[in-house]
């Protein structure tokens, strides 16, 4: 299957954006929660349930934006064939087969962070992103809610570049930080913590 040859659908990058903007009316629940709901490890097997309870995350809850939970959302979202719910009506928002992938930045443990990549190319390295392909694009609710920019970010030049935010993964990795050992330190990198296929999930 060749990864290099789909394009982002606009409809696809709106979806996103406005997931990524708070409601009129918006204001904190004041309900104690713990700031990261995921259950599943990286690598679970169970990937099903991941799917699942991330689609019944996206309309059912509140929590915390930290950066795992909105990328267990995000690529639950784009790898089901189904939405149910309120998004009912929602088609898929990539064509079946697409590759789909929780990527993390590994390392330090001020470094950490999670994220979605899509349709990286196949014949590309996993740490570098430059390899990546020009059709594969990113996306990072995180990133978006703290910077009001877009969450689906390219990698190539075009409408959906952000250089700021490639700038930012520039001076993370392979940014290098002492460990607590003294005389040693610790480098960030780039790595794939599970893979998955659009349409391959039913959702529910």
């Amino acid at each position: 299957m060749d990864y290099g040859q789909r394009s982002i659908d606009p409809h696809f990058a709106s979806f996103f954006a406005t997931l990524s903007a708070k409601p009129p009316g918006w204001k904190p629940t004041g309900v104690p929660m713990k700031m990261d709901t995921c259950n599943y490890l990286p690598g679970t097997a169970n990937w099903q349930g991941y799917i699942r309870d991330g689609l019944a995350k996206l309309t059912n809850t509140t929590f915390y934006g930290v950066c795992n939970d909105f990328t267990w959302v995000v690529t639950s979202v784009l790898v089901t064939s189904k939405f149910t719910g309120k998004l009912f009506k929602q088609q898929p928002l990539l064509p079946k087969g697409t590759r789909v992938e929780v990527y993390g930045i590994i390392g330090t443990q001020e470094g950490k962070h999670m994220f979605t990549v899509v349709n990286r190319a196949a014949d590309s390295k996993e740490g570098e992103y430059a390899t990546w392909g020009p059709d594969c694009f990113v996306v990072d609710q995180w990133y978006a809610l703290q910077t009001g920019t877009r969450p689906v970010k390219t990698l190539a030049q075009g409408p959906l570049y952000d250089a700021v935010f490639i700038d930012w993964w520039n001076a993370t990795v392979p940014g290098t930080r002492p460990s607590k050992e003294e005389g040693k330190t610790l480098s960030n990198s780039f790595k794939p913590q599970m893979e998955f296929r659009a349409g391959d999930y039913p959702g529910s």
